[in-house]
């Protein structure tokens, strides 16, 4: 199964406000049992909501200065189960 892109806007102890995050999981429901298993006091969420797109926003990427190639930053995309 390819793994599918997710935002998910949500409020995490220590951020002032609602922030976007990036996520790659196989569904919205693998994504949800995943994200419900990380407390809120260990950096899981107070509160969120999801939303699966197409392609994630431009800011969930990163552009080689060497060779101008778009890679998916790793540093701020979270992925939950195994590409195929």
């Amino acid at each position: 199964m390819s793994l599918k892109n997710f935002v998910v806007r949500g409020q995490k102890t220590g951020h002032a406000s609602a922030s976007d995050w990036y996520y790659r999981a196989e569904s919205a429901a693998a994504l949800d049992h995943k994200l419900l298993q990380i407390a809120p006091s260990e950096g899981g969420f107070l509160s969120h909501s999801s939303e699966e797109v197409d392609e994630l926003p431009d800011a969930a990427y990163a552009t080689c200065p060497h060779c101008e190639e778009r890679h998916l930053n790793e540093a701020l995309v979270t992925t939950y189960g195994t590409p195929s």
